[in-house]
């Protein structure tokens, strides 16, 4: 019997014991009413990427193990608003807004 249920407890307790590796999903959206924005973001490597005559997006996917140095930046070209917003596993966690031109946003952080 000890033997039985040795057999039976040792394979639940393995594979209770392997925890699997969980990974976040982030995602940086950018819209507004000028369809005509300048961004700055790191990407998952922190490299730090400039883009010019952006549009109205989802901007980047990136999934993660770990927190992540956040750095997500934008400003509208011409007057109107801007809104930037990160989100982590679906859910929206930082948002940021401007009105007018000129005017930068930033979204900075560990999250």
């Amino acid at each position: 019997m000890k033997k039985q249920l040795f057999l039976f407890l040792l394979p639940l307790v393995l594979f209770s014991c392997t925890k699997e590796q969980d990974f976040n999903f982030y995602r940086y959206e950018i819209y507004g009413s000028t369809d005509d924005y300048e961004v700055t973001f790191k990407d998952k490597d922190q490299n730090v990427n400039e883009l010019k005559d952006v549009g109205d997006c989802t901007l980047y996917e990136f999934s993660s193990s770990e927190k992540v140095n956040v750095y997500f930046s934008a400003q509208s070209v011409v007057d109107g608003i801007v809104v930037i917003c990160l989100y982590k596993n679906g859910e929206r966690i930082a948002c940021e807004y401007t009105d007018g031109a000129e005017n930068r946003i930033v979204i900075d952080g560990i999250y």
